[in-house]
């Protein structure tokens, strides 16, 4: 090698500790602001930086004036209905941040509960209605469990989709009660419905309501006709003794078939709390 290549060499390496020592500097100072920052728009390059240079546990920290939310949480509940540059960021920043670390410190990132709502990230992607976002969690779920085989049988053994939050809501119930758009909230409820379909027939709220309730109440023709068609067993009471008719109203003429045909004694049931028949209740919002 002659002298102009060997110090062009030693030129080069020397660049290379400088620029490494300037991330580490860089890291180093950063705070968990910093990265709580960096979820929030999904910025990768300081995630990069971070996976490099920093211990695990830095990506496990909670942002306490958050309701000690992580960065997957951060993440998750700023999907927008209307930004799509800002969703392709956080949908390449979870999955980067995820497919980056350990299984079992993804697992724990994917089924934490902040602690204001008790939501998983899972429960705040379903309030966004964003789909992509759910099926990518839902995969990384899956993928670190199958990598860790039986490992952890007892830690982490209920899905993320069948976690109920403080109010008893799995993200499916999230679904249909949270995004303002219905139409991609109602393939949000459609994909995680398919996931477990008969246990989520059965998943009550704290208010009583099961998805299908929620479905018919909030008119996702499609998730209720999914579940009534099932074969699935359902519960046809809800909330303060309401039957799945009393809140008919509010769906297609399919679903009303459908009901009225597997459950034709609900329209004489008046046992809830306002003693009110189903047929009242029609009469009441002028469907009769």
């Amino acid at each position: 090698m002659g002298f102009e290549e060997g110090e062009s060499s030693r030129s080069a390496e020397q660049q290379q500790l400088l620029e490494g020592a300037a991330r580490m500097k860089a890291v180093s100072i950063f705070d968990e602001t910093d990265l709580f920052t960096a979820a929030k728009v999904g910025d990768r390059k300081f995630l990069k930086v971070a996976l490099n240079n920093q211990p695990t546990g830095y990506l496990l920290s909670k942002k306490r004036d958050e309701g000690n939310c992580n960065i997957i949480h951060i993440a998750a509940k700023r999907f927008s209905e209307t930004d799509h540059q800002l969703n392709e960021s956080l949908l390449e920043f979870i999955r980067e941040a995820l497919e980056s670390l350990p299984p079992q410190t993804a697992l724990s990132l994917l089924c934490a509960k902040e602690e204001t709502y008790d939501y998983t990230p899972l429960h705040y992607a379903a309030l966004r209605g964003h789909l992509p976002a759910i099926k990518l969690l839902v995969d990384i779920y899956n993928n670190s469990r199958r990598l860790l085989s039986n490992e952890i049988e007892e830690c982490h053994s209920c899905p993320p989709w069948l976690v109920k939050n403080r109010f008893g809501d799995t993200p499916l119930h999230v679904s249909i009660t949270g995004s303002r758009n219905v139409a991609e909230a109602e393939r949000c409820a459609l994909y995680l419905l398919s996931l477990d379909k008969e246990n989520f027939c059965n998943l009550d709220n704290i208010s009583g309501h099961t998805p299908l309730s929620l479905a018919i109440k909030s008119g996702f023709n499609s998730v209720a006709q999914d579940i009534l068609k099932s074969g699935c067993q359902y519960e046809v009471i809800g909330p303060n003794g309401f039957n799945l008719l009393h809140f008919v109203h509010h769906s297609s003429v399919e679903v009303c078939k459908l009901l009225l045909e597997q459950h034709p004694e609900l329209l004489k049931e008046s046992d809830n709390i306002e003693r009110c028949s189903v047929l009242h209740k029609w009469a009441q919002v002028g469907t009769l």
